[in-house]
């Protein structure tokens, strides 16, 4: 019930600060409040029928009644995240109020498709979205047309050596290179939003493959790839605000192709996919260095230590020495966003002590908050049964809250939340796996009781 309420007040309070401003939010409202009764009925289910009845005799209108909001958003303000996302209500709402009448029993075969083929219609609408917004000229020339023009230089070797290394202000040789690669052979506005629409919708039939290497149902590997399909994160960003294209969405198949490799136990795999992420944008290292505490939970001390100090030590490489080089700038671009904290990086690192009320002041602002609760929605209740993932997210969402910027601190549709939502999302898999192990703990003390 808490985590119901934390839903809905959260949806609620967005909804209420924003509708005037952006009627996009209307959408993010609704289907907030989907992820709240579809979570919470989730949740209840995974216990026995006579706890779920006992459940759903009290709160059933509380379940009934986001489900209604969800359609009547959807209406309201069409699109086809909000429509899907309403569907998927109804259809589990239907599930929840006659269990007797519904079965999950999906085979691998089935959910695969259907995973495949909400996939297809995820990316169609994306590349949709994107190429109507470049013709209607709501897309300007950057970010898209400035990567663009990055790659199509080094794909015709017309481009000075340091662009190999970084396009746009930020460290980027991994995604340089391959898509210098793929953009000489189609240099073409349509290849690039294909391409990006294609590394967003990869979250769900990667998360879906994540999800089953786990031992996870299919049933429950599809749901995981449909809260990664459905986030209101990620069905943000085919706009990602106006700039069309972003490198660090190569982030998505590169994270995820690295637990997927790391639960295969294929360490070649995790090199690969581990070497990739730390040449797509200098806050990888960041994200990365929440990373070790995946390992302290672990406890496998000596490599979390391992990780953390050798992220940190080359995120500051980069960006005091090599990126201000390159530029042949005396600092680092991006400081420009934690203007209020310091000049330069040493002076950020320094504002806790120095600055302290405006350090704290800005990160506990209220409404960095509601972004959390908004990145939370997919994940509860599974995040509690990995709260490592949790502790992992806070050195790179520390850094999206401490942002000068009041609209960067609370924005669903700008890439600063990717890393964020990629660690809660990926919660899901591993919190259903633990907390289907402890209900089948319980199950068995049971039988061994008797």
């Amino acid at each position: 019930m808490l985590a119901a309420a934390m839903w809905g007040g959260s949806a609620t309070a967005v909804f209420a600060r924003t509708k005037a401003v952006d009627p996009l939010h209307y959408e993010v409202f609704c289907r907030s409040l989907s992820w709240g009764w579809l979570a919470a009925g989730a949740f209840c289910g995974l216990f026995s029928a006579a706890v779920f009845r006992k459940y759903l005799s009290n709160i059933s209108p509380l379940i009934l009644l986001p489900a209604g909001l969800a359609v009547i958003g959807a209406a309201v303000q069409p699109s086809f995240a909000g429509l899907l996302a309403a569907l998927w209500g109804l259809a589990a709402t239907l599930y929840f109020l006659f269990p007797g009448q519904w079965t999950f029993g999906l085979s691998p075969k089935t959910a695969a498709w259907a995973v495949a083929l909400l996939t297809i219609l995820c990316w169609a609408s994306g590349f949709y979205m994107q190429m109507s917004a470049y013709q209607s000229m709501y897309l300007p020339y950057s970010d898209w047309g400035i990567y663009l023009e990055g790659y199509t230089r080094l794909a015709s070797g017309n481009a000075p050596r340091e662009m190999w290394f970084t396009i746009g202000d930020h460290w980027n040789p991994s995604v340089n290179s391959i898509m210098a690669i793929l953009v000489g052979f189609i240099a073409a506005p349509w290849a690039i939003f294909a391409i990006s629409s294609a590394l967003l919708v990869s979250a769900g039939p990667l998360f879906y493959v994540l999800a089953r290497t786990l031992k996870n149902s299919p049933a429950n590997a599809l749901l995981c790839a449909l809260c990664a399909l459905l986030s209101p994160i990620l069905t943000n960003l085919h706009l990602t605000l106006f700039y069309g294209y972003h490198p660090v969405e190569w982030a998505i198949p590169a994270v995820l192709g690295f637990f997927i490799a790391r639960e295969k136990n294929n360490k070649i795999g995790m090199i690969l996919c581990g070497l990739f992420a730390c040449g797509i944008q200098e806050t990888t290292f960041i994200f990365l260095f929440g990373y070790a505490a995946i390992l302290l939970k672990e406890k496998k001390y000596f490599i979390a230590f391992l990780t953390a100090g050798g992220t940190l030590g080359i995120f500051f490489l980069i960006t005091c020495k090599i990126l201000p080089a390159m530029s042949k700038s005396s600092n680092y671009f991006q400081v420009f966003q934690y203007a209020h904290l310091g000049n330069n990086i040493q002076e950020i690192l320094y504002s806790p002590i120095v600055h302290p009320e405006i350090f704290w002041r800005t990160m506990f602002r209220e409404n960095n908050f509601l972004l959390l609760a908004t990145l939370l929605l997919p994940a509860v209740p599974f995040v509690f049964f990995a709260p490592e993932y949790l502790l992992a997210t806070l050195p790179i969402l520390s850094a999206v809250f401490l942002k000068k910027n009041y609209a960067d601190g609370i924005s669903i549709v700008q890439q600063y939340a990717l890393g964020p939502a990629l660690w809660l999302l990926l919660a899901l898999p591993y919190g259903m796996k633990k907390m289907l192990l402890k209900k089948t703990d319980r199950q068995t003390d049971r039988q061994t009781d008797r």
